[in-house]
């Protein structure tokens, strides 16, 4: 079951600290401290650390996942810009760069998937279609 309430702190964290926010890494270190998608916000607001470095993929999704109470197949859909609506992809896209206003989006898309109480796309046959 969605995990609403730590899904509203990651949109609160990715919100606060945008620099912080980059949906190409799990967790990366930087100078600014750690840097992390909605999957690494997740792991490290539930668990209280950043996932560790150099984990396989696979193995970091399912970590986010469990910590928001999602399917592998939801928080392949949610954690990979790649795979959200095409529209949001394009929203996404446009902002490419600009990190507030790509957590405007980001944000935007969480305020979505606890409105319509989970990833709605992730079983559908061809969400872009």
């Amino acid at each position: 079951m969605l995990d609403t309430e730590l899904l509203l702190k990651v949109k609160e964290q990715i919100l606060l600290e945008p620099e912080r926010f980059d949906m190409e890494f799990y967790v990366e270190r930087r100078k600014c401290g750690a840097v992390c998608c909605i999957a690494g916000w997740a792991h490290k607001l539930k668990y209280g650390r950043h996932m560790p470095k150099g984990r396989f993929m696979s193995v970091n999704t399912a970590s986010g996942a469990r910590a928001l109470g999602l399917s592998l197949d939801e928080a392949d859909a949610l954690f990979f810009s790649t795979n959200w609506p095409i529209d949001w992809q394009r929203r996404w896209e446009n902002e490419w760069g600009d990190a507030p206003e790509q957590a405007l989006v980001a944000a935007a898309l969480i305020d979505q998937v606890i409105k319509r109480g989970g990833v709605w796309w992730a079983n559908e046959v061809d969400p872009n279609a």
